[in-house]
């Protein structure tokens, strides 16, 4: 049996930015049982999917949905790649440490496909707190918010 402090060190190990690596992400779920279902009321992902290559996306989605409670819930925030000042400087979402772009409708597909319901999509940052679902104009907004439950 694990000691207090042997878990204290674990959690301190996977919440130390410079080490939570899709590695160490991977090691963290390679720990739960492989017949954890439904253990989750929430699962909140904030700023975290473009960390992941493409192709583990999907299995990454696929698996929140496999731990999240019926009933439960998804909040995912994630850069927006139509984000209007992106467009006017010619960047991307991509680069440094961000190795996947999700667009709002793309990813509200995938949501759906894997069989996530009442999907909304709204602006997230700094300007959510004056505008939120008020201004639904994704293209204003860095980032955005994808919140979505399992039936």
């Amino acid at each position: 049996m694990k000691s207090y402090e042997d878990i204290n060190n674990e959690q301190a190990y996977y919440h130390d930015p410079d080490s939570f690596t899709t590695e160490r992400y991977k090691q963290f779920f390679n720990q739960l049982p492989n017949d954890a279902t439904s253990i989750l009321d929430v699962v909140v992902a904030g700023e975290f999917i473009e960390h992941l290559y493409p192709d583990d996306v999907d299995s990454t989605l696929r698996e929140f949905y496999r731990l999240i409670k019926p009933g439960g819930s998804l909040f995912l925030t994630t850069p927006n790649p139509n984000y209007l000042l992106l467009k006017l400087t010619g960047k991307s979402v991509l680069g440094n440490s961000h190795l996947s772009a999700h667009f709002p409708k793309e990813l509200e597909k995938k949501l759906n496909k894997i069989g996530f319901n009442n999907i909304k999509i709204l602006g997230s940052g700094k300007a959510s707190r004056f505008l939120g679902e008020y201004f639904p104009i994704l293209s204003l907004y860095g980032s955005y918010l994808a919140i979505t439950s399992k039936a």
